[in-house]
């Protein structure tokens, strides 16, 4: 039985809010007369109905109670007697006056897209209203005009097709008894595998023997039988998975009964600006599922689909809409991801506080533009490496990018055509290269695709111009001829590099000349807005820096203090998915918020986070953590219950060869990690500056002898002047939630 009291959900809400954020909406007026929004926030709620609590003064009879959208009658679409179900094993903050025994009509009210006035009306005249924004679930909600063309998976020439929806499907879905894992409680060592579940038909279901039993972490047991959704929203698929009983009809007050509340939601990795309708990851997460969670994944919520968080988060906020409306009120939802994905958790957990509660990342980046800033840093400093490599020895390529290992820009973020993958040759070029249409889409040779000559007004496969909802257009006067001759800009771009001092460190460390410090500033230059080098360095469109800082497209995470977050890392000084950078997201936490007790470090020996007890056991603590704030009722900030109540074992630890290392100073000795080109340039720690503020040179920066002519050529070199990082960037302020570009 779910016999624990439950809280954070509402208590995040009271603050963030996140999907079971509805507790929010109560209505200021008609005292205990209250209009209640369950199905999200209200100004985002998408679907063609919401779920809705309306609470009575106790001395009213229901009966007698009216319900209006507008003009119309809804009254019928609520019932008495639902709450005490809806309300099962969630805690409602006392401020609120809603509990299980509170006087109230429940329901799902149908709603088509637009603003509508929910009104409750007694019969003594008084009334409290909700107003809500309903919007349909193909989409656009807050993420602004969508990408286009789309290419349905059904029908990949329809490029016109508004939803490209598809029936709803259910199936369900058995692990088997034999399964390896199954049998003890999920918290107990490593779970069973995700790819030994089983189609289950319920007009010819197995035999009970052959099917395993799993018990909740709220203590039920039941066979291990999941009921999975898919279907399409936002244009692309999603899937619900959940314990569930074949044959059983739900509703919001009649819930899967091994079903604990909680939400896990698989967010996939890569960036690539995606044209084609794909699929998400997969919902088999036999860990999650068999400790009572439904398991959420969009095609959306994978980066390599669609490099654009703000879409990720409409995607997810339309799916836990529709999981509240067929399932009930959410406790609380952690999100899962690797790579790309920790980019989306990031951004959610920054921009969209309250659709994610709780983040599990791995192998984790900041943002998606510092990683455009390494790579395109790389292709850069590669072509000048490339040009003398008698000069530059793998050692000096090192001491100047900051990396440990040439591999790292050499693989993934400037490797050679095809080396890493057909999809994704290097990240360089998939992100900023206009013309490339492997980036955009699996079709051979798409004739939409842009040409600077022949098809100056086709689609630009580059990050920027998929995310132009973000980042608005190019003003005429940067123009180039094939913006005139397509007679509008391109999207702005916030990638710049004017004064940065490429291997400052290590020209102070000795460890290059002077001559080759100013030889590589002479040369690496920039990159025009189609991908072409140019002598000069590249400069951020106009506009573009103040857009990515107050959006958070460059990652402010003064909202995160309030999110418990698990940083999983396999220790990685080889190719892309760096050390450094979980001290970048921690070093960017502390000048937001003034600490990170609300982030810990978990390290292991290996290539991203691949030790599935391990994993487990994260997700168990953060899971823990979760429920300790959820039960928290001392009165604190969100964000201060989140620093009090991580779990002693959920500190900073790493484990090397199978010993599991809890001081951290230790963990940090064995694993050393490298920095990045921009910080090996000066740059700060958070590595968040996307365009410096300039200073004049001066010799005491330099630990160095210029000679006179050498010192002419410096300032030859950066007539404007240098970097100057004792300042924040040029564009930066701190970022706003709930961004809509509708």
């Amino acid at each position: 039985m779910r016999t624990r009291a439950l809280a954070l959900v509402v208590a995040v809400v009271a603050v963030v809010g996140p999907a079971a954020m509805p507790f929010r909406a109560a209505a200021a007026a008609g005292g205990n007369l209250r209009v209640l929004v369950l199905s999200g926030k209200p100004a985002w709620v998408s679907g063609p109905e919401a779920l809705v609590a309306v609470v009575v003064p106790t001395a009213a009879d229901l009966g007698t109670v009216r319900v209006a959208d507008g003009v119309r009658d809804v009254t019928s679409q609520l019932a008495r007697g639902r709450l005490p179900a809806l309300l099962h094993g969630v805690r409602v903050p006392q401020h609120i006056g809603l509990s299980p025994s509170s006087h109230a009509l429940v329901g799902l009210v149908r709603l088509t897209p637009g603003t509508h006035t929910l009104r409750a009306t007694l019969p003594s005249g008084r009334t409290s209203e909700a107003h809500i924004t309903d919007y349909d679930d193909s989409g656009p909600m807050f993420a602004g005009p969508r990408v286009m063309p789309w290419f349905c998976i059904d029908k990949p020439s329809a490029t016109n097709r508004p939803s490209c929806r598809v029936p709803t499907h259910y199936a369900y879905y058995y692990l088997p008894a034999s399964s390896a894992g199954v049998g003890n409680h999920p918290s107990v060592g490593a779970p069973p595998s995700s790819d030994q579940f089983v189609s289950y038909n319920p007009q010819d279901p197995p035999s009970p023997d052959s099917v395993a039993h799993t018990t909740t972490d709220e203590g039920v047991r039941v066979p291990y039988i999941i009921r999975v959704e898919t279907g399409i929203i936002d244009r692309d698929t999603y899937q619900i998975g959940v314990l569930a009983t074949p044959g059983q009809a739900y509703t919001p007050w009649s819930s899967p009964v091994a079903w604990n509340h909680k939400v896990d939601v698989e967010i996939g990795g890569d960036c690539r600006p995606w044209h084609d309708q794909a699929k998400g990851l997969s919902v088999f997460d036999a860990h999650a599922l068999g400790r009572g969670f439904a398991v959420v994944t969009g095609a959306l919520d994978v980066l390599g689909n669609n490099c654009n968080p703000v879409v990720a988060a409409e995607a997810l906020a339309m799916i836990k809409s529709r999981l509240v409306d067929e399932y009930g009120v959410i406790r609380y939802t952690i999100g899962e991801g690797c790579s790309g994905g920790s980019i989306i958790l990031n951004a959610m957990t920054s921009n969209y506080p309250g659709l994610v509660d709780g983040a599990l990342l791995m192998c984790s980046f900041p943002d998606i533009w510092q990683v455009v800033q390494q790579a395109e840093d790389c292709h850069l400093l590669d072509r000048v490496f490339d040009a003398h490599s008698g000069t530059w020895s793998t050692t000096k390529q090192d001491a100047v990018t900051g990396f440990l290992e040439p591999t790292t820009c050499r693989g993934f973020f400037d490797g050679a055509q095809g080396s890493v993958s057909t999809k994704v040759p290097d990240y360089a070029q998939s992100l900023l290269d206009p013309g490339r249409a492997a980036s955009c889409t699996s079709q051979q040779d798409p004739a939409w695709v842009y040409d600077p000559s022949t098809n100056p007004g086709g689609v630009r496969c580059t990050l920027q111009d998929y995310q132009v909802a973000i980042w608005g257009h190019r003003p005429r006067s940067v123009w180039t001829a094939a913006e005139r001759s397509a007679g509008a800009g391109f999207a702005n771009r916030p990638f710049d590099n004017v004064g940065v001092q490429y291997g400052l460190a290590a020209l102070n460390r000795h460890q290059i000349s002077v001559a080759e410090f100013l030889s590589l500033n002479r040369e690496v230059g920039g990159l025009s807005i189609d991908w072409n080098h140019t002598g000069a360095r590249s400069v951020a469109d106009p506009g573009a820096l103040s857009v990515g800082y107050r959006t958070g497209q460059i990652l402010d995470p003064h909202a995160q203090a309030a999110v418990p977050i698990i940083d999983l890392r396999g220790h990685d000084n080889e190719e892309i998915h760096l050390d450094i950078d979980s001290y970048v997201e921690r070093a960017r936490l502390k000048a937001a918020t003034g600490g990170h007790r609300n982030q810990a470090l978990w390290f292991e020996l290996g290539e991203d986070a691949q030790d599935p007890t391990v994993t487990a056991q994260a997700f168990n603590q953060l899971d823990d953590w979760l429920a300790n704030v959820e039960s928290d009722r001392t009165g604190r900030t969100l964000a201060a219950e989140v620093a009090a109540d991580r779990p002693a074992t959920a500190g900073d630890q790493c484990w090397l060869a199978g010993l599991h290392i809890l001081s951290w100073d230790q963990c940090r000795r064995m694993f050393a990690h490298g920095t990045d080109p921009r910080i090996a340039a000066g740059g700060p720690l958070q590595d968040n500056v996307m365009k410096c503020r300039l200073r004049r040179v001066t010799k005491s920066a330099y630990a160095a002898t210029f000679s006179a002519t050498q010192w002419e050529q410096l300032n030859a070199i950066f007539p404007s002047g240098v970097c100057d990082y004792s300042r924040p960037s040029v564009g930066a302020s701190r970022s706003v939630t709930w961004h809509s570009f509708g």
